[in-house]
């Protein structure tokens, strides 16, 4: 199971999605996916596959955002394994795909694309943005980008230079 959610977060492994799905059921897994977002209250979110390949998969940047920190929060061990550069297990390495895995103030996400949602990101990132450069865990949610890299570079500056909190 370890392997396999490597394999999903690191490089958006659709078959080990489907794997782990298979452990309950695949039918029982995607009740309970969907029971889990109606109990976080995201109320734009419907999963209809484990692998988020679907393009009856739907969601909305608050949903995200609620899921993000629900897992960051509660699950802390699956945000550093976006982290992670690279995990090897067997003869099998996986490499984290992420733009984001070697900057500093990247504390964890993921990233992806289908044709009908385009590039898409969750990411949270550390930014001194408090008295004395104290430093806020702050989600960037990006839905149906182009240019997911440049437009939350540009997100950060802009918090960088507009936001301070005391």
């Amino acid at each position: 199971v370890i392997a396999l959610l490597h394999a999903l977060m690191l490089q958006s492994s659709n078959d080990a999605a489907e794997v782990l799905a298979e452990i309950i059921g695949r039918d029982k897994f995607l009740d309970y996916m969907n029971a889990e977002a109606d109990f976080l209250g995201m109320k734009n979110t419907r999963y209809e596959d484990p692998s988020g390949l679907s393009e009856y998969n739907v969601s909305s940047a608050d949903d995200l955002g609620l899921l993000i920190q629900y897992i960051y929060t509660n699950y802390p061990e699956l945000v550093d394994i976006t982290k992670t550069r690279s995990y090897r297990s067997g003869a099998h390495i996986w490499y984290n795909n992420s733009v984001f895995s070697s900057d500093a103030k990247y504390m964890g996400g993921k990233n992806g694309y289908t044709d009908e949602a385009r590039y898409t990101l969750v990411a949270i990132f550390r930014l001194p943005l408090g008295r004395d450069s104290e430093s806020r865990d702050v989600a960037i949610i990006l839905l149906g980008g182009e240019q997911n890299e440049k437009d939350a570079r540009a997100l950060m500056l802009y918090l960088l230079r507009n936001v301070e909190f005391y």
